[in-house]
């Protein structure tokens, strides 16, 4: 697949410029929505910051008015998500993109380009904020995790509903979609309307005389296949005016002179120069057997083939609803972890070695006290270097039902028994210690209190934690107020409290995850409600110069709200004590 994407994008640049079948279209009804295109794009166009982690409050904020719009206007979206690779098909691909992706953090951090679509860097639980706020707005039947690589659902739900898909992913130019599809970048909208411009592959077939629009399938087989050998001397002369091997107009004509699909496959294999069992590009057969194995009607999944546990039908069932976290999936499935690179500081230690213990629980729930899981470790001060760790599996004290099938009925029964005095033991609370806290802060708590413990002494954390919590009590309880005196954090980014940040966020998907296992005994807090890290940021400046006293009488807090702030710093800080 990876080669599919390397590849589509020089046809993408060429159909955005040759095709002459561009409509205007106002979408109405049904529209499949690629989740995580529309993520990172969403992100993008928000501005919001990106540098220290994320400003998970705004972009959510954000994600409801993209969604709200499209309800104005009468269409009914539907939200794709990837699922993960159990197959591994794309390794080479995530291989690359790690060392790619951490030096792109490494150039943020620097000040090397940090507003452009192309510098722009993800943060690390953006994804987990768009799962969240579609679901909020729109309720969880309109949001669907594939076991693997969305493409071929969306593609299915297209077909099936009628509709036509919105994304930004070039592989939807050369998918069968009647309705046809929708780039993202060429959309505009607001309350009053949305408009986009519609591609469909049967005018581009049309346009470039291909009688069997079917056949475009064979796209990615020719230009991804370094091995052909050269097709014929009416293309040959395109190609000596063009910089690339296989110009996309030469493909067209080439592809032009047949009528069936298989009359081009055989065409293909017989012009390759690679071994006979591996003659069609890699890209070719995933996309040939999408295309044979297109459903004409309802919905399809893709069956996880994982390779040690029996997982249960409603544990997919929660996966497939956004409620069962990735990082699990991938322990359970393949035994391996891969995390997604956060922005933090490269010269330091690695932001995630610190929700290692939390991480042991968890993969010992999953897969028993005596395995372990292969995790790609970021090597201390090294920015390209992800050495594979073996994490060795732990299983709490308090747990007695490791035999159990996860979340079945005996394993809920157990789970419940313990699952408070278990979460609260591994970030060092105690029932008497959070007992003054409101309830919706208990999560919160428990992960300000873990990083408050383990977290360097390369950051002023005290003032850090004032920070934390202020932003978290003006996102829970006052959001539309605002502050005038607080000024923007000067100069270029902290490095310090850039990991810092990055830190606590590891923490928090750490113990989000285990509290999913243990059936939420900590009542869940959505990140989008908490962190926001222009607000952090602000609030720390004021923090370290005046105490926060006037930061705190200008935020307007009534009396609760302001003890609920003293208590949560005083308890945190009486960690250490």
């Amino acid at each position: 697949h990876a080669l599919i994407n390397s590849m589509v994008r020089g046809l993408a640049t060429f159909v955005e410029k040759s095709f002459r079948g561009w409509k205007k279209y106002r979408p109405r009804g049904p529209l499949v929505v690629d989740g995580y295109s529309l993520c990172h794009e969403l992100f993008c166009q928000s501005g919001v910051d990106n540098v220290h982690g994320g400003d998970y409050a705004s972009f959510s904020r954000y994600i409801e008015r993209f969604i709200n719009c499209l309800l104005a206007n009468q269409i009914s979206p539907y939200f794709v998500f990837d699922g993960i690779d159990a197959e591994q098909s794309k390794k080479e691909t995530h291989d690359k993109r790690r060392k790619e992706n951490a030096q792109r953090v490494q150039n943020l951090l620097k000040g090397i380009g940090s507003t452009s679509r192309g510098d722009y860097y993800l943060p690390y639980l953006a994804r987990l904020v768009m799962i969240e706020t579609v679901v909020s707005v729109l309720g969880e039947e309109k949001l669907y995790v594939a076991d693997g690589d969305a493409d071929a659902i969306i593609a299915t739900l297209a077909v099936s509903r009628n509709c036509p898909v919105l994304s930004i992913d070039s592989d939807f130019y050369i998918f069968p979609i009647a309705q046809g599809y929708l780039p993202y970048t060429m959309m505009e909208w607001s309350e009053k309307c949305v408009e986009a411009r519609l591609f469909k592959y049967v005018d581009f077939a049309e346009q470039f005389n291909i009688r069997n629009p079917s056949l475009l399938i064979m796209l990615p087989a020719i230009l991804g296949d370094s091995m052909l050998q050269p097709l014929d001397d009416a293309i040959e002369a395109i190609k000596r005016q063009s910089r690339v091997r296989w110009p996309p107009e030469a493909v067209l004509k080439y592809v032009s002179q047949f009528s069936l699909l298989e009359e081009c496959k055989s065409a293909i294999i017989s012009i390759s120069r690679r071994n006979p069992l591996d003659n069609i590009d890699a890209a070719y057969k995933t996309f040939y057997s999408s295309l044979e194995n297109f459903p004409k009607e309802g919905t399809t999944t893709l069956q996880i083939k994982h390779s040690h546990l029996s997982i249960p039908k409603f544990v997919l069932d929660l996966f497939r609803k956004g409620k069962f976290p990735t990082l699990l999936m991938d322990a359970i499935c393949r035994g391996e972890v891969d995390h997604r690179i956060a922005v933090e500081d490269m010269s330091g230690p690695w932001c995630h070695e610190i929700g290692l213990p939390i991480r042991q629980i968890a993969y010992g729930i999953v897969g028993g006290s005596h395995g372990s899981v292969a995790e790609h470790h970021r090597r201390n001060g090294k920015v390209n270097e992800f050495p594979i760790i073996m994490v060795k599996a732990t299983m709490p004290a308090q747990f007695r039902f490791a035999n159990a099938p996860l979340l079945d009925p005996q394993y809920c029964r157990e789970a419940s028994k313990v699952g408070q005095e278990i979460l609260l033991s591994i970030t060092m609370c105690t029932g008497e210690i959070i007992r003054d806290i409101p309830k919706e802060f208990w999560f919160f708590y428990a992960v300000s209190r873990f990083w408050y413990i383990n977290v360097g002494r390369h950051v002023n954390k005290g003032i850090l934690l004032k920070a934390i919590v202020l932003s978290a009590i003006k996102n829970m309880k006052s959001r539309d107020i605002d502050f005038p005196v607080v000024q923007a954090m000067p100069g270029p980014p902290d490095a310090s409290l850039v990991h810092a940040l990055a830190e606590w966020q590891s923490i928090y998907y750490d113990l989000y995850c285990l509290n999913q296992l243990l059936l939420e005994p900590l009542p869940p807090l959505q990140i989008s409600q908490v962190f926001d890290c222009s607000n952090i940021l602000k609030f720390f400046v004021v923090v370290q110069t005046t105490g926060g006293g006037e930061l705190i009488g200008q935020m307007g807090l009534n009396v609760a709200d302001k003890e609920v702030y003293r208590s949560l710093i005083r308890k945190v800080a009486e960690a250490l004590s």
